[in-house]
């Protein structure tokens, strides 16, 4: 099918809606809409052959020239996204648009056209009905720009609490703990009303300034004061591109130096950047000429700095479990001093700091987890504030869950952020600018979206004239992955199983040891699956709106566990345990009780099922019967509470009880306690200072556990473990390429469900007319 305009008929009408053809415009009821140009070609096609199937190769023909190098799936999907998002369509109920399944689209609503003429399309056009009054929307959508249309494929969180978790904190990854919920589940978990009333912005232009491969994702990138450099790196080295030109050099740095870029100075030829070595200590602050050479060390553990506007000073972090401080110093590394610390109870966490224009204020975002009500993370918050630096006066500018990492200053008078879109497009970011009065804090008047973008946002730096800023887009990806095991397997062979490009989080297995139970944000809110490990596809075990975490199999072998979590406007912290037949059928509950954190079942003939709710000072465990719900505590189970989250897991006879063991200043341990003697063993893990999941090998007789050698994680620091009860260790997966945060045993221990992340794929982006 030829797909060649008509340019006779000028205008195409239907239901409320024309589409300029020639002026390329769509409009509702007179009213001009903002869509981008991709969205209104795809209208344009498909209104071009009403009816018709128009191809996804047809698409991709017209949309991306050839030598185009985008995710054309994710991009088509985009912009057919963002279409129905402007018509107020549905893909479920399509009134305009219906997807034809693995070929394309067709529009399936009678169109009118007209060559422009006041005829009122009577040549030759005909007039189109209106929709139901049920399908057809009074106003279209409000619509905001995509970042791009490249995809690829989580630590959702703006890392990941998977299995265990990576959290996301300056420039660092931390693990910090869970039970196997990845980041977008926990961002799913911590969603809010985001912040004040807010209003459409004039579409700013965009464009991609790196293309890198997901394979050698952008790590870290800065724009020069005065926007006419951008400075970045990934795994091959350090490079400055001129973003006129597109010319791009690496800057020459001494053998096994690989920095993070952090904040340019203001005589741009010095940037300032973090390192960490390969000895895990915590990562160092140094001066990098963009001519190359040696660089100049500023300061020990620090990371995230940012440089002041006129040269003097530096911003930077340093990092402890649960927590970190914001500190200051001069520019030579002289005269450091803690400007912000938090001393509560609550696992704290300060973002880089954003140096306002005027170099008297900071903006930085404050994320207050609260440790002992984690059966509620709802009762989380987060707040972008900014800090008076000569009176130390902080006040809070914005408020709400969604803010991400992304966020900076634009002249003296707006604040930039970026954030996460609610479910269903949980996936996707947005961009957005905030009037603030000049040396205040507070917002003067509605905030104004000024893009969206899927992944997460990061490394938002803005040129010294406020004409342009760049932001790194991130697209994580976590998958299930099957490895097979035996006694004599000294490394494993990981394996993908999922293969869709959204999040999975995999928890457990069916007893017949055929299927994996995981969590996946596919459909847009995160649902219940199993999978077997020799098909392609997943089955829905549960839908619907509710939070749900932590599946496993029932001891039976008939039925699932999981978790139903609190919603947001809960007046209560009680968390369900539900039930639901691996065959089919309605959830039901099997008991409620407050802040439930993790619960694990032991195998047949063994009939112990426990759980752990979260508590200030010590760690309680509760017994409970999966038939009837009651429920006591086994008091000789008492132990100190993790700094962090509790981490433990059930030997499959029930008789151990392994918790991870974390300090700051030491390596991890695992906690060996018996149920039935009080007895108690230390496993040290020499070498390695933290700790994700943490799973019983089928056979008790040793432990999975994801791992650490960096004190500040990171994909390449990652390690899949084999620890025995006597403390012995191999290393079963490092690759630099893979981060396995969980390995959990099949029922016959003859395979593991592997929680892995890639590398993210991240590219930065250039944004003007703001």
């Amino acid at each position: 099918m030829a797909l060649i305009p008509d340019f006779a008929t000028r205008v195409i009408s239907f239901a409320d809606f024309q589409v300029d053809l020639r002026a390329g415009e769509l409009r509702h009821n007179g009213a001009k809409i903002k869509l981008q140009n991709q969205p209104l070609q795809v209208l344009t096609m498909l209104l071009e052959h009403p009816g018709e199937i128009v191809t996804r190769d047809e698409m991709r023909a017209r949309l991306w020239p050839a030598e185009t190098f985008v995710d054309f799936d994710h991009g088509l999907n985009s912009a057919v996204r963002r279409l129905r998002d402007a018509l107020g369509d549905s893909a479920d109920k399509p009134v305009y648009i219906e997807t034809v399944g693995r070929r394309g689209y067709r529009f399936v609503f009678p169109v009118e056209r007209n060559n422009g003429n006041s005829n009122n399309g009577k040549d030759g056009g005909y007039l189109a009905p209106k929709p139901p009054i049920s399908s057809a929307p009074s106003k279209p959508i409000p619509y905001a720009p995509t970042l791009g249309s490249t995809r690829s494929l989580d630590w959702k969180s703006r890392l990941l609490i998977a299995a265990g978790v990576f959290l996301v904190v300056g420039s660092g990854l931390f693990f910090t703990n869970g039970n196997h919920i990845g980041q977008s589940s926990l961002g799913q978990w911590l969603r809010q009303i985001a912040p004040g009333s807010r209003s459409e912005s004039p579409m700013v232009t965009q464009r991609q300034l790196t293309a890198n491969p997901q394979d050698v994702p952008v790590t870290s990138a800065a724009l020069s004061p005065d926007g006419k450099y951008l400075t970045y790196t990934d795994k091959t080295g350090v490079y400055v591109r001129q973003i006129s030109t597109g010319e791009t050099h690496p800057i020459q740095l001494p053998e096994g130096f690989h920095p993070l870029v952090q904040s340019w100075f203001p005589d741009g030829a010095h940037v300032a950047v973090s390192y960490v070595g390969v000895d895990g200590k915590p990562p160092s602050l140094w001066v990098l000429s963009i001519l190359g050479g040696s660089p100049r060390h500023i300061a020990e553990d620090g990371a995230a700095a940012r440089v002041s506007p006129d040269g003097s000073q530096v911003f930077f972090l340093r990092s402890a479990i649960g927590r970190n401080e914001v500190w200051l110093m001069q520019a030579d590394g002289d005269r450091q001093r803690r400007i912000l610390s938090d001393s509560s109870a609550d696992q704290v966490y300060f973002s880089p700091m954003a140096w306002a224009p005027d170099g008297r204020r900071a903006a930085f975002i404050r994320t207050v987890v609260p440790v002992y009500n984690a059966a509620d993370p709802t009762g989380a918050k987060k707040t972008l504030e900014v800090l008076d630096l000569p009176s130390g006066r902080v006040e809070v500018a914005v408020d709400g869950l969604e803010l991400e990492g992304a966020f900076g200053w634009a002249g003296e008078d707006s604040l930039l952020y970026s954030l996460r879109e609610l479910p269903p497009a949980q996936n996707d970011f947005s961009l957005w600018r905030v009037p603030i009065a000049p040396h205040a804090s507070q917002p003067r008047s509605p905030a104004v979206k000024l893009a969206t973008g899927y992944g997460w946002a990061a490394d938002l730096s803005v040129s010294n004239n406020d004409r342009s800023l760049a932001l790194r887009r991130v697209e994580p990806n976590a998958d299930a992955y099957i490895a097979d095991v035996d006694s004599n397997t000294k490394h494993l062979a990981p394996k993908r199983l999922t293969l869709d490009d959204r999040a999975d989080y995999v928890f457990g297995w069916t007893a017949d040891s055929n299927s994996i139970l995981f969590l996946s944000d596919r459909e847009g809110a995160l649902h219940l699956y199993r999978q077997a490990v020799n098909q392609t596809q997943p089955e829905l075990l549960v839908g619907g709106n509710a939070i749900l975490a932590i599946p496993r199999i029932s001891p039976s072998g008939t039925d699932v566990f999981y978790l139903q979590m609190p919603k947001h406007g809960d007046s209560s912290d009680h968390v369900k345990i539900m039930h639901v037949p691996l065959a089919g059928g309605v959830p039901q509950p099997i008991l409620e009780a407050p802040g439930i954190w993790n619960y694990q079942c032991a195998r047949l003939p063994a009939r112990l099922c426990i759980y752990s709710p979260t508590d200030a000072n010590v760690q309680k465990f509760f017994a409970f019967d999966p038939n009837t719900g009651l429920s006591h505590e086994i008091t000789s189970a008492r132990m100190s509470a993790d700094p962090e989250r509790p981490n433990w897991s059930l030997s499959p006879d029930g008789s151990i009880l392994a918790s991870r063991v974390l300090r700051s200043d030491s390596d991890a341990a695992v906690r060996l306690l018996s149920l039935n003697g009080r007895s108690q063993t230390m496993i040290p893990l020499p070498g390695w200072p933290r700790m994700a999941g943490i799973d019983w090998a089928s056979d008790g007789k040793s432990l999975w556990i994801a791992a650490s050698d960096s004190r500040t994680g990171g994909p390449r620091n990652c390690a899949l473990l084999n620890v025995s009860t006597h403390g012995a260790i191999r290393v079963m997966v490092q690759d630099e390429n893979l981060c396995l945060l969980a390995g959990i045993p099949s029922p016959d221990g003859r395979h593991l469900a592997l929680e892995g992340v890639r590398p993210d794929s991240s590219n930065v982006w250039l944004l003007e007319n703001f």
